[in-house]
């Protein structure tokens, strides 16, 4: 038993003894060619970001014949779909891309296919060059190189669609995991952007504008920089006091330049230029010197993009490529279909309303190929979800005359793949209507409005009334309105939270029908003051008296029924004043009454004949100046 565990251990040492003189001699093996090949491939990582319709060139350095190259192209970002082509170095780049666009365009009239066009272009101009790795819309190639020397590498939006977005681009030499995206980067970078075909852009934007006690400040953002762009801001105060500061702030809100920082000239500037990439930067613009000493005036501010002049030139104009993000603008239209009540002592109304919203936002761009689809389409409040979670930002709206909750029947977003979006929406809800004015009740004439506002700032959304979609229904439902007339009107309003937002409204005038009143109110008061006027023929003044107290119990009865049609306002209407003439007329009519009977009594009743025979024709006389008297002083009272 001994003898066997002392051979086992014999074999145990001997197996580690020689492992060990495998691994050395591994360590200390020469390196094969194979192993040499792969230790020399080089694999550099672009990133960047391409506007519609532009290129970047980079410059391939130092490249020796027998080399492979290889290349692949990704969207990153957007709806770009990349295409890439591979040119000598001494290719005129500039008269490229004009062959490029001039050749597609010439061929795709001659009736060529545009996939085809642009194989037979791409295939007389370049080295190497790839549209589409189908099924997906990613450029890739592999070109042995059969000189030494740089070679120009192209890559750009592809030539038959308009698309944007940031890109990945892998290049490799002697490394073909880079055409399936599986290689990373190693062995140092051998492309670099070709400034000479690739100049920087350069832009200049000038701004005007009123800074006033109400608005102290306003904001931009900035176009996407690339790094080493250069930034330049100037601004001056035009008129009145001001003090203008302008901040550069990078996405978090950190100033990263400054001028006029203390506000005490009136004119104040910087430059800078950016390390890296950038797309969240912003300009603050502010009045100094904050509320407890506001400055006012009319500012003028001139921005540029690798524009210096911009620092030295107080006639600058705006030229070039855009140099701030602008306010998106965002159509809007809002259809009534159903007035569903008319609340005139709440002074509210309900409606049935549907509404539209359409803009582009370049950061709702998305990759077809993820989808596999050209649009998205979003119910309910997964659109909300999807912003939430992309960090984007889209035009929230509040209805802002909106009384109590907005109940909503179905609500949908489609968003195509550049960014353009369209919201549609059907809902019901009460509104606001604190601007009836029932001076002229039954005969007046009501305006009704549907205002939407914007939630965010109008620096990044404006709304554009949508005339095509705006619209009133044809059978609205409500029997003792009609609409006369109606438009929309877009503002800047000054929101809840002291920030000016872009309000849309849309506005109607509404009048009643007149045959319900006329025989709801004008003919049953038509008859009380005829029956209260035929009791002048009768020859008896006691019954008279009775007949004439009837009919003032009547009236008040009957006032007291329609009272409750209107709210308890703090003036008189028309009604009110024709109501209280008829009250008074009416009370005289009886105390005119019983004083005939009290000279009758008194064996005076010649006189009280002679005197009842004018009562006849005084009675509509009095009537009519009373009326006339009490419109003038409701009139005057209102004024």
């Amino acid at each position: 038993m001994g003898s066997a565990v002392y051979n086992k251990v014999v074999v145990v040492a001997v197996g580690v003894a020689l492992a060990l003189i495998i691994g050395i001699g591994l360590r200390f093996a020469p390196v094969s060619a194979q192993d040499e090949g792969e230790s020399l491939s080089q694999v550099q990582e672009i990133r960047g970001f391409l506007q519609t319709n532009e290129a970047k060139i980079y410059r391939l350095a130092d490249l020796s014949a027998g080399q492979t190259l290889y290349v692949r192209m990704t969207n990153d970002g957007g709806n770009l779909d990349p295409f890439v082509a591979l040119f000598s170095a001494d290719a005129d780049i500039a008269v490229v891309r004009a062959q490029f666009s001039e050749g597609v365009t010439a061929a795709i009239a001659a009736g060529v296919e545009p996939h085809l066009a642009v194989a037979q272009v791409s295939d007389s101009l370049a080295l190497a060059w790839s549209d589409d790795v189908l099924p997906r819309h990613e450029a890739a190639l592999a070109f042995t190189t059969p000189v030494d020397g740089d070679y120009l590498l192209l890559a750009r939006s592809a030539l038959t669609s308009e698309s944007f977005g940031r890109f990945k681009l892998l290049a490799g030499l002697d490394e073909p995991a880079v055409v399936s995206g599986r290689a990373t980067p190693r062995g140092g970078d051998f492309a670099a952007i070709d400034r000479t075909a690739t100049p920087r852009q350069v832009g200049v934007e000038v701004i005007t504008g009123t800074a006033t006690l109400a608005r102290q400040s306003t904001f931009f953002y900035l176009q996407p920089l690339e790094a080493g762009d250069t930034f330049y801001a100037t601004v001056a105060a035009t008129s009145g006091d001001l003090r203008p500061i302008i901040t550069l702030r990078d996405y978090s809100g950190k100033p990263i330049s400054v001028a006029n920082r203390d506000g005490v000239n009136s004119s104040g500037s910087f430059s800078y230029t950016t390390p890296v990439d950038t797309e969240e930067y912003f300009l603050d613009l502010t009045a100094c010197c904050g509320p407890d000493q506001p400055t006012t005036g009319d500012v003028r501010l001139a921005v540029g993009r690798n524009a210096p002049e911009v620092l030295t030139d107080a006639k600058i104009v705006t030229a070039g490529a855009p140099v701030l993000q602008r306010a998106i603008p965002v159509k809007v239209g809002v259809r009534l279909q159903q007035i569903t009540t008319v609340d005139q002592k709440a002074e509210n109304f309900g409606a049935q309303l549907s509404i539209r919203m359409e803009w582009t936002d370049p950061a709702l761009a998305f990759d077809p190929d993820a989808c596999q689809c050209s649009f998205k389409t979003y119910n309910g409040d997964s659109f909300k979800d999807f912003i939430i979670g992309s960090g984007a930002r889209w035009p929230e709206f509040t209805l802002f005359n909106q009384q109590g909750n907005r109940w909503t029947q179905n609500k949908a977003v489609v968003v195509e793949q550049d960014g353009h979006a369209i919201y549609l929406e059907r809902a019901t809800t009460t509104f606001q209507a604190p601007d009836f004015d029932f001076r002229s009740f039954p005969f007046d004439q009501q305006d009704f409005y549907i205002r939407l506002e914007m939630l965010y700032p109008r620096e990044y959304f404006v709304l554009e009334a949508d005339e095509q979609y705006a619209d009133i229904g044809d059978q609205l439902g409500e029997e003792e309105w009609y609409i006369t007339s109606w438009d929309t009107q877009t503002a800047a309003e000054v929101s809840t939270t002291l920030t000016p937002v872009s309000r849309y409204s849309l506005h109607f005038r509404a009048q009643r029908h007149l045959s319900y009143y006329l025989l709801r109110f004008f003919i049953p008061l038509a008859l009380i003051l005829l029956v209260s006027w035929i009791t002048l023929f009768l020859s008896n003044y006691t019954r008279r008296i009775e007949a004439t107290t009837g009919n003032l119990l009547l009236f008040i009865a009957w006032n007291f029924s329609i009272g409750s049609d209107l709210p308890r306002l703090g003036y008189l209407t028309f009604m009110d004043v024709l109501l209280l003439t008829t009250f008074m007329l009416n009370v005289g009519i009886i105390v005119y009454n019983v004083i005939l009977r009290r000279m009758e009594s008194a064996g005076k009743l010649d006189k009280a004949q002679r005197i009842d025979r004018f009562a006849i024709w005084l009675y509509p006389v009095s009537f009519f100046a009373l009326l006339g008297i009490g419109q003038f002083l409701r009139i005057f009272l209102v004024n």
